[in-house]
Protein backbone atom coordinates (compact mmCIF):
# COMPACT_ATOMS: atom_id res chain seq x y z
CA UNK A 1 0.00 0.00 0.00
CA UNK A 2 1.24 3.97 -0.37
CA UNK A 3 -0.66 6.63 0.13
CA UNK A 4 -3.17 5.03 2.18
CA UNK A 5 -4.70 6.57 5.44
CA UNK A 6 -1.23 6.28 7.71
CA UNK A 7 0.80 4.35 4.93
CA UNK A 8 2.01 8.04 3.51
CA UNK A 9 5.37 5.64 2.10
CA UNK A 10 5.01 2.76 0.37
CA UNK A 11 4.55 -0.33 3.03
CA UNK A 12 4.56 -4.11 2.42
CA UNK A 13 2.92 -6.63 4.45
CA UNK A 14 5.42 -9.87 4.04
CA UNK A 15 4.10 -12.70 2.50
CA UNK A 16 0.59 -14.30 3.72
CA UNK A 17 0.86 -17.77 3.98
CA UNK A 18 -2.25 -20.63 2.99
CA UNK A 19 -4.58 -20.80 6.35
CA UNK A 20 -5.31 -18.76 8.71
CA UNK A 21 -2.99 -15.00 9.25
CA UNK A 22 -2.69 -12.84 12.05
CA UNK A 23 -1.89 -9.19 12.12
CA UNK A 24 -1.17 -7.94 15.13
CA UNK A 25 -0.09 -4.38 16.63
CA UNK A 26 -0.85 -1.69 18.92
CA UNK A 27 -3.55 0.40 18.13
CA UNK A 28 -2.64 3.02 15.16
CA UNK A 29 0.09 0.53 13.78
CA UNK A 30 -2.28 -0.06 10.54
CA UNK A 31 -4.11 -3.16 10.57
CA UNK A 32 -7.65 -1.97 10.05
CA UNK A 33 -5.73 0.21 7.43
CA UNK A 34 -4.63 -2.88 5.24
CA UNK A 35 -7.82 -4.72 6.24
CA UNK A 36 -9.42 -1.96 4.15
CA UNK A 37 -7.15 -1.89 1.39
CA UNK A 38 -7.65 -5.18 0.98
CA UNK A 39 -11.24 -4.73 0.62
CA UNK A 40 -11.00 -1.83 -1.39
CA UNK A 41 -8.87 -4.05 -4.23
CA UNK A 42 -11.04 -6.82 -4.28
CA UNK A 43 -14.50 -4.74 -3.98
CA UNK A 44 -14.34 -1.47 -5.02
CA UNK A 45 -14.26 -0.23 -8.58
CA UNK A 46 -11.31 1.73 -9.05
CA UNK A 47 -13.44 4.52 -10.48
CA UNK A 48 -15.24 5.71 -7.15
CA UNK A 49 -15.61 8.69 -5.53
CA UNK A 50 -16.01 6.94 -2.81
CA UNK A 51 -12.36 6.80 -1.37
CA UNK A 52 -11.93 9.30 1.01
CA UNK A 53 -11.57 7.10 3.94
CA UNK A 54 -8.59 5.56 2.12
CA UNK A 55 -6.27 9.17 2.19
CA UNK A 56 -3.78 9.66 4.21
CA UNK A 57 -4.77 12.33 7.04
CA UNK A 58 -1.99 14.94 6.30
CA UNK A 59 -1.83 14.25 2.41
CA UNK A 60 -5.64 14.93 1.19
CA UNK A 61 -4.81 15.24 -2.01
CA UNK A 62 -2.73 11.53 -1.89
CA UNK A 63 -3.26 8.94 -4.34
CA UNK A 64 -4.59 5.66 -2.59
CA UNK A 65 -2.48 2.46 -3.98
CA UNK A 66 -3.28 -0.58 -3.47
CA UNK A 67 -0.84 -4.18 -5.49
CA UNK A 68 -1.94 -7.61 -4.00
CA UNK A 69 0.01 -10.64 -4.88
CA UNK A 70 -2.25 -14.04 -4.79
CA UNK A 71 -2.38 -17.42 -5.65
CA UNK A 72 -5.95 -18.38 -7.72
CA UNK A 73 -6.57 -21.77 -8.60
CA UNK A 74 -2.75 -22.38 -8.77
CA UNK A 75 -2.42 -19.37 -10.94
CA UNK A 76 -0.27 -16.51 -9.56
CA UNK A 77 -2.02 -13.51 -9.97
CA UNK A 78 -1.64 -9.69 -9.50
CA UNK A 79 -3.84 -6.81 -9.21
CA UNK A 80 -2.82 -3.06 -8.67
CA UNK A 81 -5.82 -0.30 -7.87
CA UNK A 82 -5.31 3.24 -7.97
CA UNK A 83 -8.03 5.52 -6.34
CA UNK A 84 -8.57 9.00 -7.24
CA UNK A 85 -7.92 11.51 -10.46
CA UNK A 86 -5.18 9.08 -11.82
CA UNK A 87 -7.09 6.02 -11.37
CA UNK A 88 -6.29 2.88 -12.60
CA UNK A 89 -6.91 -0.90 -12.08
CA UNK A 90 -4.60 -4.04 -13.37
CA UNK A 91 -4.97 -7.50 -12.90
CA UNK A 92 -2.65 -10.14 -14.42
CA UNK A 93 -3.78 -13.59 -14.53
CA UNK A 94 -1.17 -16.13 -15.12
CA UNK A 95 0.23 -14.47 -18.93
CA UNK A 96 -2.69 -12.23 -19.11
CA UNK A 97 -2.90 -9.08 -18.17
CA UNK A 98 -6.29 -7.01 -17.96
CA UNK A 99 -6.80 -3.26 -17.41
CA UNK A 100 -9.24 -0.63 -16.80
CA UNK A 101 -13.34 -2.44 -16.23
CA UNK A 102 -12.39 -5.50 -18.14
CA UNK A 103 -9.54 -6.10 -15.08
CA UNK A 104 -12.23 -5.32 -12.40
CA UNK A 105 -15.08 -7.73 -13.95
CA UNK A 106 -13.08 -10.57 -14.35
CA UNK A 107 -11.24 -10.08 -10.90
CA UNK A 108 -15.19 -10.08 -9.43
CA UNK A 109 -16.21 -13.41 -11.64
CA UNK A 110 -13.20 -14.75 -10.03
CA UNK A 111 -13.84 -13.87 -6.40
CA UNK A 112 -17.75 -14.83 -7.54
CA UNK A 113 -19.80 -11.79 -7.39
CA UNK A 114 -20.57 -8.64 -9.65
CA UNK A 115 -20.63 -5.37 -9.21
CA UNK A 116 -23.83 -3.24 -8.51
CA UNK A 117 -25.48 -0.86 -11.41
CA UNK A 118 -23.09 2.00 -11.36
CA UNK A 119 -25.87 4.51 -9.67
CA UNK A 120 -25.10 2.24 -6.50
CA UNK A 121 -21.52 3.52 -5.19
CA UNK A 122 -19.42 2.93 -2.03
CA UNK A 123 -18.34 0.26 0.18
CA UNK A 124 -20.42 -2.56 -0.14
CA UNK A 125 -21.13 -2.36 -4.16
CA UNK A 126 -21.30 -5.71 -4.90
CA UNK A 127 -23.76 -8.91 -5.17
CA UNK A 128 -23.09 -12.33 -4.78
CA UNK A 129 -20.12 -14.10 -2.30
CA UNK A 130 -20.21 -11.18 0.07
CA UNK A 131 -17.80 -13.69 2.54
CA UNK A 132 -15.49 -13.40 -0.33
CA UNK A 133 -12.95 -10.71 1.78
CA UNK A 134 -12.42 -13.57 4.68
CA UNK A 135 -11.39 -15.38 2.08
CA UNK A 136 -8.35 -13.23 1.47
CA UNK A 137 -7.27 -13.98 4.61
CA UNK A 138 -7.77 -17.60 5.74
CA UNK A 139 -8.14 -19.18 1.72
CA UNK A 140 -11.36 -20.90 2.44
CA UNK A 141 -14.41 -20.52 0.77
CA UNK A 142 -17.84 -19.80 3.00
Amino acid sequence: VQELRQFTQAFELPALQPGLNIVAGPNGAGKSSLARAIKAAFFERYKSSKFEDLLPFSLPSAQPQVTLSFTWEGEACRLEKSFGKRARCLLQVGHRLLEGQDAEDHLASLMGFSFAARAMSGVGNYFGNANAFVCCFCHREY
